[in-house]
């Protein structure tokens, strides 16, 4: 929740309730953007190379 807070706070930032959200969002931004570059960083227990792995598999990067 805290991450949401600051995220509708800072009136730039986005948050996700789940990774499936935020894949889909990032595979929307990288079509329309397609040299951008992405930091994926979270706890070892977010397990955020779920995210990548997705990414990957569909060529986005």
């Amino acid at each position: 929740k805290l991450s949401q807070a600051i995220s509708h706070a800072s009136g730039v930032g986005e948050h996700f309730a789940d990774k499936a959200a935020l894949i889909a969002r990032l595979h929307a931004l990288l079509q329309e953007q397609p040299m951008m570059t992405i930091l994926v960083k979270g706890s070892r227990s977010a397990a955020m190379e779920d995210v990548v792995h997705a990414l990957q598999e569909k060529g986005s990067c």
